[in-house]
């Protein structure tokens, strides 16, 4: 138990970091886009830091379980 909440710490304080770091970048380019980090841990717990609307967070949905679906099709051929 210790080491999730270990880890849950780790990976939380990693997502900040990397929220900060792309807005920083694209503030410096002069772009100002949405954008979502995300990180699953091995328990399936979601980490997500974005200044994105809840529409983009349904497409990016969409598109995780289409990459799923994608996975599961390929595993079964091999």
């Amino acid at each position: 138990m210790a080491d999730h909440c270990k880890a849950e710490a780790i990976i939380g304080a990693a997502i900040l970091e990397a929220d900060a770091l792309i807005r920083t970048r694209l503030l410096d380019a002069g772009i100002e886009i949405p954008h979502i980090v995300l990180a699953v841990d091995q328990d399936g717990t979601a980490y997500v830091q974005n200044n994105a609307g809840p529409e983009a967070l349904r497409d990016l949905a969409t598109v995780i379980l289409e990459i799923a679906d994608d996975y599961s099709a390929a595993k079964e051929r091999h």
